[in-house]
């Protein structure tokens, strides 16, 4: 229950008429009015480097992304190589497309060794993320699981820092293009990584290879101007959908990506085939925290995002004066966040726009910590804001129930997944419900840990991921005898292969 002598103050009017304009944050962090998607104009985005012989394309293409993602047409990839000759700035991203659509155009080379490739350059990054946690730990499991008749190697890019010791020492083959012959099962972890990557290609359209992908929020179209933080990333957002369209196994963080995945698939031709899906959960790395908190009742109030517009850091920025004024103790709220100096410093001044004085003391920011240092910091916090606007799947949800910390976050599909209806969720694009969400936290927040923490138990289970990678490997039957199922070699069928929808499924043929 609320209490209602500290509503929050009269000027939340104006905190939301800051909210609704903070269009850009730093020049790259954004936000949304309550009327429309996000403040990027993606139409914008799809045409800037087109030429008008493109435009009517890229504009057709962003109408079918308003309500979710799509893969081009066949019809629309016609009207695409017309206009080969305009294609501008942007062709080589579309000639990435444009070659995922070919046949493979030579026989198979001869097979040594049967091998299972993880596309590891997500696991080269030194920042952590949501991402990389998720794709290290459907690693591990993967690891676990490979049958004993299969070599592993990994997919890296030397541009990129080295992959950790502990995964690298892992693989039995140092793999190079020349073994793409000996690739059996190719897993990609993220599908954005190295698009300009002819490798990559080549391994997702040679007929042979048996493909899985991760499904994750930041190729997905529900919003696409969430993702793309510059108007050059239409094309880049295209190609990662598009290297998903010849998967035979899709793996979802949850139930809200699997609905979000089986409407992309839904844009496929009626007789093109389609994926097995698989929901795989997501596991959290955090270790646990030995004692009791040391600072909760005077502790800060930690904010979980990045730099992404789909974060929206905005809105708990517009809430932080009037949360400080009608808290006890005026916590500090820390975000928790990669952000670039020009981020920072968006983020404080739309919190002073908000709070009409300056919020320097009541703002930090901390990013890059131990997992063990986050844990300490979860746990000794007041409380976990998420504000996202939109999420695959929300680890720090687990995180901070997992250590007793209450937990606000926004009403959306993957946080309700999660957590049954409660006071702690609160409308993502209005800063009165967030601040409403504060005083029943402070009110009632050491009731919260306890339902949280059983509504979780309910309905998050972590050995969902090792069965579905498990399902994942049952579906090629890779314990079965490998040459019973050997796909023939293809030749090159001639120039003019736009009707082709791509090699013809391996799944198909074992059944």
């Amino acid at each position: 229950m609320i209490n209602q002598s500290n509503k929050p103050p009269a000027r939340g009017e104006k905190e939301r008429a800051v909210y609704a304009s903070a269009t850009a944050l730093g020049e790259q962090l954004e936000t949304v009015s309550a009327k429309r998607p996000p403040a990027l104009l993606f139409e914008a985005a799809a045409r800037v480097h087109a030429v008008p012989e493109v435009q009517s394309l890229t504009s057709s293409l962003f109408e079918r992304r308003r309500d979710g993602s799509a893969f081009i047409s066949d019809e629309e990839w016609g009207r695409l190589c017309a206009s080969r000759p305009f294609w501008s700035d942007a062709a080589p991203l579309i000639e990435q497309c444009y070659d995922l659509r070919q046949r493979w155009r030579f026989g198979r080379p001869a097979q040594e060794s049967r091998i299972i490739l993880f596309d590891a350059r997500v696991l080269q990054s030194t920042t952590p993320n949501g991402t990389r946690s998720h794709a290290l730990a459907i690693l591990l499991a993967f690891l676990e699981a490979v049958p004993s008749s299969h070599e592993i190697a990994f997919l890296t890019s030397d541009q990129l820092p080295a992959l950790a010791r502990e995964i690298a020492g892992r693989a039995s083959v140092d793999w190079r293009p020349g073994l793409i012959g000996d690739v059996d099962v190719f897993v990609q972890l993220a599908t954005i990584s190295s698009a300009m990557d002819p490798v990559n290609v080549d391994l997702l359209r040679v007929p042979w290879i048996h493909r899985i992908s991760v499904f994750l929020d930041d190729i997905q179209g529900l919003y696409p101007a969430h993702f793309t933080g510059t108007e050059q990333l239409f094309w880049l957002h295209q190609l990662a959908i598009e290297k998903l369209r010849s998967s035979h196994v899709i793996l979802t963080l949850g139930e809200t990506s699997l609905r979000e995945a089986r409407a992309l698939w839904s844009s496929l031709m009626p007789n093109e085939a389609q994926p097995t899906f698989l929901i795989t959960s997501c596991l959290t790395s955090i270790p646990g925290v030995e004692g009791e908190p040391t600072t909760r009742s005077q502790g800060e109030v930690l904010v979980f995002g990045n730099y992404h517009p789909h974060k929206n850091l905005a809105l708990v920025a517009c809430a932080v004066g009037s949360g400080r004024a009608i808290l006890s103790s005026a916590p500090r709220f820390t975000f928790l966040a990669d952000l670039s100096v020009s981020q920072k410093r968006g983020i404080l001044n739309v919190a002073t726009q908000a709070a009409g004085e300056s919020q320097t003391d009541g703002i930090s920011f901390v990013s890059a910590l131990s997992g063990s240092s986050l844990a300490r910091r979860i746990r000794d916090a007041r409380a976990v804001i998420i504000p996202s606007l939109h999420e695959g799947f929300s680890i720090p949800v687990i995180e901070a129930v997992s250590l007793g910390t209450p937990v606000l976050l926004s009403r959306i599909d993957a946080h309700r997944e999660l957590l049954p209806e409660g006071p702690w969720f609160f409308d993502p694009t209005d800063v009165t419900s967030l601040l409403n969400a504060l005083v029943a936290c402070e009110t009632d927040g050491l009731d919260w840990t306890s339902a949280q923490r059983e509504g979780l138990a309910r309905n998050y289970d972590p050995g969902t991921l090792p069965r579905a990678v498990a399902t994942a490997l049952d579906v090629f039957d890779l314990r079965k005898d490998l040459r019973l199922r050997e796909a023939p070699a293809v030749e090159h069928v001639g120039p003019n292969l736009m009707s082709d929808a791509g090699p013809p499924s391996t799944i198909n043929a074992l059944h």
